[in-house]
């Protein structure tokens, strides 16, 4: 799913799904910022922002035909943030991620909008994200007990220093990675997007990225190995 200019007005982004075939979907935004998730079978759900470039709003679009795009309650996403999202099978639930304020508006954090119920919880992990436009992405393992997933994001800190932090639907907490689990990682350019998906073992991440100062250029694959990690 990307998001692509109109030809004829060029200030204005089509919405496109390009899997499993290419086709515009009828919606559009100023913002060329999205993110996409789904159950894997029928459902899937885009999230953009849209409406006013200083204060930018999350919509969400069902991408099964369902209504028009829907505001996601009150979140209030920074004009410059990256959108990540997921879903957890197990509660069926949805997470949308971007970076935003604090409750008193005097630091920045990263937000988790839980968009089945339209709450939102800052990531308590996050108070230092210092850059104003952190890369975002997450994915969800199960546990290592068998007993539902867990949701992981990914973030980085002023530097392109690569960080994560763990949510854990049963005690709706999230947990940090330590600085050891993660000094390994190569610092992420500025300019740099996130993917990340686990491998088929679910016990490392695969962490794409653009590396920071690399000299043969291109995309850098770092596994994290999440399961020893922490």
């Amino acid at each position: 799913m990307v998001a692509g200019q109109d030809p004829e007005y060029n200030l204005i982004y089509m919405l496109y799904a390009i899997s499993p075939f290419y086709r515009c979907l009828g919606y559009s935004t100023y913002m060329p910022v999205n993110a996409a998730c789904g159950d894997g079978k029928e459902l899937g759900w885009i999230y953009c922002l849209n409406n006013d470039k200083q204060q930018p709003t999350l919509y969400e679009l069902p991408l099964t035909g369902g209504p028009k795009p829907q505001i996601m309650g009150l979140p209030r996403p920074l004009v410059t943030s990256y959108l990540a999202a997921c879903y957890e099978p197990h509660l069926q639930k949805r997470y949308v991620f971007y970076q935003g304020l604090t409750n008193d508006q005097s630091s920045q954090i990263i937000h988790c909008f839980q968009a089945d119920t339209s709450t939102d919880q800052p990531v308590d992990s996050t108070y230092d994200v210092k850059t104003d436009n952190s890369p975002l992405a997450c994915c969800v393992i199960p546990r290592a007990s068998g007993a539902g997933n867990l949701v992981v994001l990914y973030f980085t800190q002023n530097g392109g220093t690569l960080r994560r932090s763990t949510y854990d639907p049963a005690t709706n907490k999230w947990t940090a990675s330590s600085g050891s689990a993660m000094s390994q990682a190569p610092l992420v350019d500025q300019a740099s997007q996130l993917t990340v998906m686990p491998d088929m073992t679910m016990k490392k991440i695969r962490v794409f990225f653009v590396q920071k100062t690399n000299p043969t250029g291109g995309f850098t694959l770092w596994e994290d190995d999440y399961v020893q990690a922490d």
